[in-house]
């Protein structure tokens, strides 16, 4: 199998990264992108993996135990939604339930959701089919 790292360039996987792979991780990368470019990540990290592989990445995510800690957040809409400031703009954080839904739907068997006080989220999944 391979031993390899690829670094992309935040929009999508590139297309030298073999499918079938055992082990996708992400560390510190999607609380710096916004909800679209998380889900098609998910997707994409879902098509490259072999049955039974593994998913594993961090991000910040919302949980009834930080929702409201003002410092946590740079910014809370009318609709309750929670927003960070990355790079000069304000990125949404998704609640962490939110994130299990979506990996669900997607085909991922969840086996790890938490956070860390005070948010950091961190996830491991396999894809089951």
């Amino acid at each position: 199998k391979y031993n390899i790292l690829f670094k992309t360039d935040g929009k999508t996987i590139p297309d030298q990264v073999p499918d079938n792979l055992d082990l996708i991780f992400s560390f510190n990368v999607f609380q710096h992108v916004g909800k679209k470019q998380r889900s098609s990540y998910y997707r994409q990290v879902h098509d490259k993996l072999a049955v039974g592989g593994i998913f594993a990445f961090d991000m910040f995510s919302v949980v009834k135990e930080n929702e409201d800690i003002p410092k946590l957040w740079g910014y809370r809409d009318e609709d309750d939604n929670r927003y960070v400031y990355m790079l000069r703009q304000l990125t949404y954080c998704d609640r962490a339930e939110e994130t299990v839904k979506e990996l669900l739907a997607i085909g991922f068997q969840v086996l790890s959701a938490n956070v860390s006080y005070p948010n950091h989220g961190k996830f491991i999944c396999r894809k089951v089919n």
